[in-house]
C-alpha cells in the first residue's frame, strides 16, 4: 500500500548552522568561496541526515536548539522515514 503524508504539515521546522571554517594563507589568488559553500552544506546535510536516524544531543545542542529538535527529528523518523520503507 501506498503511505498518503499530509503535505500541508510541516514535519520538521527547526532552525540548523554549521560554523564552517576555510583558512586562507596570506598572499592566496583569488578564493572559490563557492566550493567551501558547497563543502559545508554537503557536510551539514550529511550531519543532519546522521541525526535523523540517531539524535546526538549533544550535536543538536551545538548545532540548533537541543532537545526540542531532537523531539521533531524523532517524530520526522517515526512519522516519515520509517513509514517509507
Amino acid at each position: 500500500s501506498v503511505n498518503n503524508f499530509d503535505d500541508s504539515r510541516s514535519y520538521l521546522d527547526a532552525p540548523f548552522k554549521f560554523g564552517a571554517v576555510k583558512r586562507v594563507p596570506a598572499g592566496a589568488g583569488p578564493l572559490d568561496d563557492w566550493s567551501a559553500f558547497q563543502e559545508s552544506t554537503f557536510s551539514l546535510f550529511d550531519q543532519m541526515a546522521s541525526q535523523v536516524m540517531q539524535p546526538d544531543r549533544g550535536w543538536l545542542e551545538q548545532w540548533s536548539e537541543g532537545r526540542q529538535v531532537e523531539r521533531q527529528l524523532t517524530e520526522f523518523n517515526n512519522q516519515v522515514i520509517q513509514r517509507s520503507r
